[in-house]
């Protein structure tokens, strides 16, 4: 089943969770219906590793667009995919999801699969946000559907553990009540609901989709699970493109005096994702001139590498130069849609002797610096285990509370040292022989060496 661009999914109206009265009109009901738009056009796109440009596959390689489908190539545990450009900001607002997900083969540990809610690291960034492994589970698990610690049985299950899934989560003072339900994807037949209130701000961070929520650790050649027909909607998600990486990931360049016929000579090359043999693979490089674009040069992605690259002979080198890295992604049908990656091309300095032996100084101190930091490492390692340990010690909670009520003296009993030797471990003489000491009750000794 194949959803349009832009879709209302009425069964998702947040109505279905907060209940509606008989006496409240149509308008409210419609007014409480959360619209979802497709996020993603896997269904469009050739066959590849590269998920899109507002996804990021966690790993890449264990990823690929197959038939339609964002595929995991691996029953191995924790497999995920972020929404780049889409994460839960606003909190005091409801969202909702759905997705369509079936096992590529058979799985013997069946780990489950579906969403991952309010994945966040310590600083709530996008980009950090993705190697982070918290989050609320909402998906399936064999036969269960599992939400937040909360599990309720399917009717059925079909033939490869194919569903789709919805989520919406709507405010409840300071929670958000979800509810979590699975359909057969082409009868839209009910298979199951599920619902559980959890704080609001545990909510907060990015949205993924997750093969395997557990599994082995070790990473088997078999295809783990596969989603297509992401939607997502309501105001508590925000999208913004500009965090979008891709298909263009960066461009680097060089500008050089060639002291030949070819004058000052610019090298630039631009990668992408890794493609897949029916995409689209010229590259064009504009420059600014004049406040006019004008296309200087295309190249071709070498398909090994995914790289284009482009050499501009008799570049004018007086002047900071704006230029364009373009890239059109065609997909199947006819479609496609550009991306760009823009940059200046900063004009060639015009350094004297002394800035130049000021450079290169700084250039060989710093790399003096880095080589004796590098050095250290292992001594700041041994220091970081051994601070664990002394820190391990020092935070150790007594099993006897020194505030308890009880004697605060020693009444009877005395220590007692005979014949006592001791050396440290890294030397070979005995800084004490033959000590004998008598400590009485009440009575305070100290041993005193030259270090303390």
């Amino acid at each position: 089943m194949e959803f349009t661009r832009r879709n209302t999914i009425k069964s998702l109206a947040i109505g279905t969770l907060a209940g509606f009265t008989a006496e409240q009109t149509e308008a409210a009901r419609s007014n409480n219906i959360i619209e979802l738009e497709q996020i993603e056009r896997w269904g469009l796109t050739h066959d590849r590793v590269w998920i899109g440009g507002e996804f990021w596959s966690n790993p890449m390689e264990d990823w690929r667009i197959n038939d339609g489908w964002a595929q995991c190539q691996t029953t191995a545990e924790h497999r995920s995919l972020h929404s780049v450009t889409r994460q839960v900001t606003d909190i005091s607002q409801s969202f909702a999801m759905s997705v369509e997900l079936s096992r590529s083969a058979m799985i013997k540990q069946d780990g489950g699969a579906g969403f991952k809610l309010g994945v966040k690291s310590d600083l709530n960034e996008h980009r950090s946000n993705m190697f982070a492994r918290s989050g609320i589970i909402a998906g399936v698990v064999q036969d269960e559907l599992v939400l937040a610690g909360a599990r309720e049985k399917l009717s059925r299950v079909n033939e490869n553990g194919h569903i789709r899934l919805s989520i919406i989560a709507s405010r409840k003072g300071d929670n958000y009540v979800l509810q979590l339900s699975a359909s057969d994807p082409e009868t839209n037949e009910r298979l199951g609901d599920v619902r559980k209130e959890v704080p609001a701000q545990s909510c907060l961070g990015n949205i993924s989709l997750v093969s395997q929520y557990t599994g082995p650790k070790q990473r088997y050649n078999i295809p783990g699970y596969k989603f297509r027909n992401w939607l997502a909607g309501g105001k508590a998600l925000c999208h913004a493109l500009n965090q979008r990486f891709g298909p263009i990931l960066w461009t680097m360049y060089s500008l050089s005096d060639s002291r030949s016929k070819d004058g000052f000579v610019l090298k630039l090359s631009t990668l992408t994702g890794p493609l897949g043999k029916e995409d689209h693979k010229e590259v064009e490089l504009q420059v600014r001139l004049d406040d006019k674009w004008a296309t200087i040069g295309k190249s071709t992605l070498h398909e090994d590498a995914w790289t284009a690259t482009f050499r501009v002979p008799n570049w004018d080198a007086t002047r900071d130069t704006p230029y364009g890295v373009l890239y059109e992604q065609k997909f199947k049908h006819g479609d496609s849609e550009q991306d760009q990656w823009s940059g200046v091309i900063q004009k060639n300095p015009d350094l004297v002797p002394d800035q130049v032996f000021t450079g290169c100084y700084v250039v060989f101190v710093g790399a003096i610096g880095t080589g004796v930091s590098i050095s250290q490492m292992p001594s700041i390692s041994d220091a970081k285990a051994a601070a664990k340990l002394v820190f391990g010690i020092i935070e150790e909670k007594s099993e006897i509370d020194p505030k308890q009520p009880g004697h605060e003296k020693v009444q009877t009993g005395k220590v007692q040292f005979k014949n006592l030797y001791f050396k440290y471990p890294s030397r070979s003489e005995f800084v004490l022989r033959k000590l004998n000491l008598t400590i009485e009750p009440n009575q305070s000794v100290a041993i005193v060496g030259h270090s303390g």
